[in-house]
């Protein structure tokens, strides 16, 4: 089952919503857990049986050569893998990823020494699907330099239709008069309304491809991924309007790109704030 260090992976691990972590540690120079640890682990195995395991993440502190710790690291996380055998269900695209005395967090050995699982509980499996997509399109948006559409001179002032046809690459529109359902992904129908004119531009430029974002306002956390929700949502409206899938990519932000400071001080910024936005991909 195991599939060799992935970093890129690993780094993606940072980004999943709703992704939790658990760890276990060993003595100098062993492999297998002490019994206090070993309780810890098997106390976790029956609490999460209905969760689903991302990557393990296996380090060493810097005694001994590098070879000899990457080759301990492995052997730490195939013995937990060891423990949990069949009883969580591992995803499919799981990395068992072993970093020896590398890219170590802490200046204690003993935290050091341990095996990090990173999972998805019970609760949360609903965001699985949309971990590697967010991954893939952050990475995406990082090529891209984006400016707002209220920001290029030549574009301020013309008709949507005229606008959308001279964009460029990274430009970055804000859908007005976009609402769903409170604390909910379901377009209202005042929101279809306005995306029929993206549908119409999406249907005579077969070239145009687009990214939809979405952000919340309010809350510092979007713990339950509405903001990806919510641009999914818009992105399956084009679909069902007979828009190819493969021009349309789709990601939440959450809160963490505000207009205003979170708590928002009135109606309106918290407007400006629970917004989705359409950038250029290609034109």
């Amino acid at each position: 089952m195991r599939v060799f260090f992935s970093f890129l992976f690993f780094l993606m691990l940072n980004i999943v919503v709703g992704q939790e972590q658990f760890s276990v540690y060993f003595d100098t120079d062993k492999f297998e857990l002490k019994e206090n640890e070993m309780t810890k682990l098997i106390s976790w195995i029956e609490s999460n049986k209905n969760s689903k395991i991302l990557s393990l993440l296996g380090t060493t502190d810097e005694k001994g050569t590098t070879n000899y710790n990457d080759t301990l690291s492995r052997k730490r996380v195939d013995f937990v893998i060891g423990q949990i055998g069949n009883k969580i269900t591992f995803r499919e695209d799981f990395r068992a990823i072993s970093l020896g005395e590398r890219d170590l967090i802490s200046n204690i050995d003993e935290l050091n020494r341990k095996v990090t699982i990173y999972f998805l509980p019970s609760e949360l499996l609903f965001l699985e699907n949309r971990i590697i997509n967010n991954y893939l399109v952050k990475k995406q948006l990082k090529e891209v330099e984006i400016v707002e559409i209220e920001d290029i001179d030549f574009l301020n002032g013309l008709p949507f239709e005229e606008q959308l046809k001279s964009a460029p690459r990274g430009t970055l529109f804000t859908l007005k008069d976009i609402h769903f359902d409170f604390n909910s992904a379901n377009l209202l129908y005042s929101s279809k309304l306005q995306l029929d004119k993206w549908v119409k531009a999406l249907q005579d430029n077969e070239q145009l491809k687009i990214i939809v974002i979405g952000h919340i306002c309010c809350v510092k956390r979007d713990d339950y991924d509405l903001s990806t929700l919510r641009a999914e949502s818009v992105m399956n409206y084009f679909v069902s309007s007979k828009i190819d899938s493969e021009r349309i990519k789709y990601i939440g932000f959450g809160s963490s790109k505000p207009k205003f400071k979170i708590p928002e001080k009135n109606g309106y910024e918290s407007l400006q704030n629970r917004r989705v936005e359409i950038l250029i991909l290609e034109n």
